[in-house]
């Protein structure tokens, strides 16, 4: 009820620059005109979506001539009639909003500080929950009646940071699968997938193609992968086929290491302002520089959101940064006061999982710090990355849909 309430218009007024809306809940939004017919759902191109007003043709003299509370099938409805004299397409135009649509995309002060509060997302769940490969990778003919429980994990990972699921197959076409489903593989110069553990010349080789630490049992220490790419993975996805065996003086042998850089964040925006500001500030240099591959780029520790200031991506390399000439003298004295205390935040947000055989955990590299506990014997772990654009672009489709 207080839902439907939210949404719901009890009166509304034109004014000479604004329509004013007064809901269900008391709250106000005020729309300006031109905001208005700039949104006008009729205005977008039939399939594309696309704006098909361009904003040269709109002019901030521009007022509705009727306004009307109606109701359409998803629920109640603005209509707005424009007259032909001050519309674009010098007819009369009516424009349709679903009175839901217009209450989400209220601009009022009050109204972004509450999307505000809900951008800040949650710390990291420790335990998380664990989803079954059936429910998200269903059989063929099964997709449509399964995607809740694809919206059910991607929603999670949204939340936490990190998924589990479990009944993976152990083989590389099930590894794909599974990628496919919550987005798109992302190829890099590591190659599209990547298989560690299967064999020890396998390993070597691989070792020797990509020279990276992932390829050895040593202990990794917390980091965010690809620092050094313009467009860093969204997603990394390690799935399971043999763990390291654990003994008593290592129960944590070949385990995940995984801190919330979010948390990290608001722990240091709150205790460590100064230290905060700097790593939001300061573009760190990172690059990987190997064989044929030279890549190279610098962004800043922690990306806020430009409206809400809501820490929105998390990126930190130790091993993989740049020589620091990039920095001032003064930021790079600032630099070596502040990383001590991001590093020491990092350590006290850490927790860990064990992955065994079937198991696989999708991690989100641009929130989710990741490493790995030290191991002796075979471990072996298939994955790939996938794009920060299409697991959010499918989680917000499913929403719609749900």
């Amino acid at each position: 009820k207080n839902s439907q309430m939210r949404t719901t218009v009890l009166r509304a007024s034109i004014q000479r620059d604004a329509v004013v809306l007064r809901w269900g809940d008391s709250h106000v939004s005020r729309f300006a005109n031109i905001w208005l017919r700039d949104h006008c759902p009729q205005s977008l191109h039939p399939t594309s979506n696309q704006r098909a007003v361009p904003l040269r043709a709109l002019s901030h003299a521009m007022q509705p001539v009727h306004l009307t509370l109606g109701n359409g099938a998803d629920g109640q409805t603005v209509e707005l009639t424009w007259p032909a004299v001050q519309d674009p397409t010098r007819c009369e135009h009516t424009s349709v909003f679903a009175s839901s649509w217009l209450r989400e995309r209220c601009y009022s002060d009050a109204a972004r500080s509450a999307r505000a509060a809900r951008g800040h997302a949650a710390p990291m769940i420790a335990g998380t929950q664990t989803f079954a490969w059936d429910d998200v990778v269903p059989c063929e003919g099964d997709r449509a009646q399964r995607a809740d429980g694809l919206l059910a994990c991607l929603e999670h990972l949204d939340a936490a940071g990190y998924v589990l699921i479990s009944g993976v197959p152990s083989t590389m076409d099930a590894t794909a699968s599974l990628a496919q489903r919550l987005g798109v593989i992302q190829e890099t110069f590591y190659g599209r997938m990547w298989d560690t553990g299967g064999s020890a010349e396998d390993d070597r080789a691989h070792a020797e193609a990509v020279t990276d630490t992932a390829y050895s049992n040593d202990m990794l220490p917390l980091h965010t992968d690809c620092t050094y790419l313009t467009q860093p993975p969204g997603l990394q996805l390690f799935n399971c086929a043999a763990q390291a065996v654990a003994s008593g003086d290592t129960p944590l042998a070949g385990a995940t290491r995984l801190v919330d850089g979010f948390q990290v964040g608001e722990a240091m925006r709150s205790e460590f302002p100064d230290a905060f500001r700097f790593f939001c500030r300061a573009h760190l240099p990172f690059q990987h520089v190997v064989g044929d591959v030279h890549v190279r780029a610098t962004a800043p520790v922690f990306t806020l959101h430009p409206h809400t200031g809501a820490i929105v991506a998390f990126r930190y390399n130790e091993t993989d940064r740049a020589p620091l000439d990039v920095l001032s003298a003064d930021d790079v004295d600032a630099f070596y006061r502040c990383v001590p205390v991001l590093e020491e935040t990092v350590s006290r947000f850490e927790t860990a999982v064990r992955l065994e055989r079937g198991n696989a955990i999708v991690i989100d590299n641009h929130r989710t710090l990741h490493g790995r506990y030290g191991f002796t014997g075979k471990r072996h772990l298939m994955g790939c990355y996938l794009t920060a654009d299409d697991w959010r672009s499918r989680l917000r489709v499913l929403r719609a849909r749900s």
